[in-house]
């Protein structure tokens, strides 16, 4: 009977994954889970605030605690955090 065709797929955002994708469906369009999407977004800016902060020590107390702030809603933001948020390069 064969593999059913596919147009698109969502999968997780491994390699394995997606080399199985493309062997298995061809040129479907592959569709990643927000979870992982989000959880790569985040490691990238955990990633990038930690290097800041190690670079300029006036940055490491701006940044310091801040990963928080980043994960929010920007549409409704606790009272008191937009300051400090302004005052970061």
């Amino acid at each position: 009977m064969g593999i059913p065709r596919r147009d698109a797929g969502g999968i997780d955002m491994s390699r394995a994954y997606i080399k199985g994708a493309r062997e298995n469906f061809g040129n479907a369009q592959l569709v990643f889970d927000k979870f992982h999407v989000i959880q790569e977004a985040n490691e990238g800016v955990e990633k990038v605030r930690r290097l800041e902060t190690q670079q300029n020590e006036l940055k490491g107390r701006q940044l310091a605690k801040s990963q928080w702030y980043f994960r929010k809603n920007p549409e409704a933001p606790p009272s008191g955090n937009w300051e400090r948020i302004e005052q970061m390069d």
